[in-house]
Formats: structure tokens, sequence, C-alpha cells
């Protein structure tokens, strides 16, 4: 059965210990999963799903899911979102670009959701549309740099700076920020960052990354370091009243619906 959904003539389809190992014929890894029965529930875990080819993630996904439907048993979906991007050596967390440019995330959009995704979506837009400058500010003042070893290796990597203070930095950011815009968008002013909103910010940040994904522009290390900030001090699994904070649990799920859809109770006359 699951040779109708990946090809033979492009997938190899191999079952070790219960998971099946779904590779291209070059033996690329494209996406693991295993069935699983749990609380009279039986449902499908997938462990890592990567671009194949002329295969997308989202591709791959969808053979999964008409598989599942095809199956009969197969109640939901689980995973868990460590999405990333590779942009230029750089890594990227692509769940929290997403977020902070669109109020969710990738998989979000595909359907797979927390047991706190109303939460979720409802904290996640009113942070986004905070003033992105006075975010970074106070994020760069509360962070300890010279106490976070990633943090701080990156800053000197970047910026070279032997003395680091939190305006130092601030500035820094700043500066490259703007370079960044002025890409994205060459009449803006400095005047931006008065009512630039965090959503606004990731949207160009985003574009950036889209535009510059071969060329390796320097700057792309930089959105690599902000998102990796945001993502290390901004989320939470529970509602925090200070400051900015994103909701966000990574244990997603989705259920999976018989072919023909979800069926709708009745109502009478």
């Amino acid at each position: 059965m699951i040779a109708k959904h990946y090809d033979s003539t492009k997938f190899n389809v191999n079952v070790v210990d219960d998971t099946y190992i779904i590779t291209e014929k070059n033996n690329k890894n494209c996406i693991n999963f295993k069935v699983f029965d749990n609380e009279n529930k039986k449902g499908i875990y997938v462990h890592m799903l990567d671009k194949c080819g002329e295969f997308s993630g989202k591709t791959l996904l969808n053979s999964l899911e008409e598989y599942a439907k095809d199956r009969g048993d197969i109640q939901l979906i689980d995973l868990e979102d460590a999405s990333n991007l590779f942009v230029c050596d750089n890594v990227v967390s692509l769940y929290m670009l997403q977020i902070l440019s669109t109020g969710k995330s990738w998989y979000n959009k595909l359907g797979y959701k927390s047991h706190n995704y109303k939460n979720e979506i409802k904290n996640n837009k009113m942070q986004i549309e905070k003033i992105f400058i006075m975010v970074l500010y106070e994020l760069i003042n509360k962070t300890i740099f010279i106490n976070d070893p990633q943090l701080n290796g990156r800053l000197t990597e970047l910026f070279k700076m032997t003395k680091k203070t939190n305006e130092k930095i601030f500035d820094n950011l700043c500066t490259k920020l703007y370079e960044i815009i002025l890409d994205i968008s060459p009449d803006e002013t400095p005047n931006i960052f008065e009512t630039m909103t965090v959503q606004d910010m990731f949207t160009i940040l985003k574009q950036y990354l889209q535009k510059h994904n071969v060329d390796c522009h320097n700057n792309v290390s930089i959105i690599s370091f902000v998102i990796m900030l945001f993502k290390k001090y901004c989320i939470s699994d529970h509602t925090n009243e200070d400051g900015f904070y994103i909701l966000y649990e990574t244990m997603l799920s989705k259920p999976v619906y018989k072919t023909g859809g979800k069926t709708r109770r009745k109502r009478s006359v």
C-alpha cells in the first residue's frame, strides 16, 4: 500500500524495528515514521522529515497523510516541530521565523496543532504586533550575554567586539538590521523603526533570506543570530505576563479523517 504514495521508481522504502525509512534513490533520507497504538488510538509518529530533491517537505507529508487515510485504521499523526532552515552555513529556526512573521508555525498552517493551540494563536498575534525596536532593546537589556557562551561567541564572530556592552550590541544590531531593511525597501528611512512591529521586521528578514539564500550575504548570519536570540529567551510553554513572549509547544498532532473528510452530524428539522 505504501508504494502507492511513495513511488518505487523514485523512493526506497525500508522497515527497521517497525520504523518506515523512506529515502530517495540516492539514499538521501526523506521521511521516517512509526505506527503506534496508544490508549485505544492508533497513530503515526513522524521521526524526521526533510526535503528530498524535487519533493518538498509538504509533498512528503501530504503523501503520508494520504497513506494514513487509505489504511483506514490511523486516527492521528504526531510529530515534534524541530524544523530548521539551512542558509549559507547558518541554522535558522523555521518555526520561530514563521511565528514571528505570521503568528503561526509552518506545521500549524498544515493543520498540526498542540493542545494549547487556541491560546498560542491568540497570544502570539498580540505579541508580534508590538514595536520591534522596543522588544529588542528590552530583550538585550535582560540578557546577560557574557554568561551565555553560545550567544557570546556569535557576537564576537559577528561584530569582532572585544568589549561588549548592551548599548554597543543594540547599536550594532540596529545598524545591520537597517541594512537589511534597505536591501528589501531601499526608500525607507531610519524612522521606520518607530512604527515597525515584530511581525513587520521578521517578514522583511524572511524576504531577505529568500533573496540571499544562495549568495550568502554576510547579513544572513545577523538574521540567524536575531532569531536564535528570540528563540532562546522568548519561547514559553505557559502564559507569562512579563514582557514579550511567544507561546509554542513543539509536540503537535493532526487528526486523520477517512477519505471524504469530516463526518458532520445531521441536524433535526
